[in-house]
């Protein structure tokens, strides 16, 4: 058995767990789930649905994603990512994402979500902060993937497939947790060194960290604001930066520009109301911001593969938009 046929049987021993669209997602695309405080790792296989939206989001946990079935696509932004069974995927967290089109009804992928916690000791080295630098750090239009045909690839499935054994016991065994964190750590250090992150990937952190903090501002503002007109120049002031400064690297961290998210952060905040609520769909497009109700249709419709009325009833996405 090869190390790629090892992870997909140790995969398949993993409940199969369907994703949803009433995550829990926040007005501006926040995917905000909790992960347990004494242990912030869980593994997870997941089935997407062609019948189901996918909307985009983004999340403070870290996480690495593994393609299980043949072929889908990664929304990042406004690009597109194809991937094929067995590639690894770190995923840029901050940035909206999703899975996208796939062949057939389902795809099915490994997530594995942690936060930093997991990987920090009480007394955390320099070469422990080194392991994070791959989740933190992405270099635009070099997606972080190691592909299934990679060399690199063969030692980090047999690292997934035996971190995967050691997680099933976690809930068990007083010996579960240190196992798989100690399982954990040695696919990171596989994970690390393949993307170097020592020689380039600390020096963007630092960098990174500054562009963060100045845009924290604007998120919180549009998270707030999203209804209300938002102009370009008054989120630039805020970030304390020129107008085409503040667009080229929001743009950056973000994937989209400025009036792409925030139409993201509308769009889906009304999927919520018309799930949620008895609201009209005229009242829901005011609601979110849109002041022509056409417009919204046709944008709902370009995003989740439907009109907001058939969103609400629940209809198959159109073949066609996927």
């Amino acid at each position: 058995m090869n190390s790629l046929d090892a992870l997909l049987a140790a995969a398949a021993k993993l409940p199969a767990e369907k994703y949803v669209v009433d995550r829990p997602v926040d007005d501006r695309g926040q995917y905000r789930r909790r992960l347990p405080v004494e242990f912030p790792l869980e593994i997870n296989r997941l089935r997407f649905s062609a019948r189901h939206p996918r909307p985009l989001t983004w999340h403070s946990y870290l996480e690495i994603f593994v393609l299980l079935s043949s072929e889908c696509h990664r929304r990042m932004g406004d690009s597109l990512l194809r991937l094929s069974g067995g590639d690894v995927l770190i995923m840029d967290h901050l940035r909206l994402h999703a899975v996208g089109d796939f062949p057939g009804d389902e795809a099915e992928a490994l997530v594995i979500r942690f936060t930093p916690e997991i990987v920090r000791s009480a007394a955390a080295t320099a070469s422990e902060l080194l392991l994070l630098l791959p989740f933190y750090c992405h270099i635009e239009d070099q997606p972080h993937v190691i592909r299934a045909h990679e060399p690199a690839a063969a030692v980090v499935h047999a690292a997934l497939a035996r971190l995967i054994e050691r997680f099933a016991t976690v809930a068990h065994s007083p010996y579960g947790q240190p196992g798989a964190r100690a399982h954990f750590l040695v696919l990171l250090s596989h994970l690390a060194h393949h993307f170097q992150a020592a020689e380039r990937l600390k020096p963007m952190y630092d960098r990174q960290q500054v562009k963060i903090d100045r845009l924290q501002k604007v998120f919180a503002y549009v998270d707030s604001h999203y209804a209300e007109p938002i102009a370009l120049p008054r989120m630039a002031s805020l970030a304390g930066l020129s107008t085409q400064r503040f667009y080229m690297l929001f743009k950056k961290a973000a994937g989209l520009t400025l009036v792409e998210y925030v139409t993201q952060v509308r769009l889906t905040h009304a999927a919520q109301l018309l799930q949620g609520t008895t609201q009209s769909i005229a009242e829901i497009a005011a609601a979110v911001g849109f002041s022509d109700q056409s417009y919204f249709d046709r944008r709902f419709r370009r995003h989740f593969g439907r009109t907001p009325s058939q969103f609400r009833k629940g209809a198959p996405a159109d073949e066609a938009m996927r």
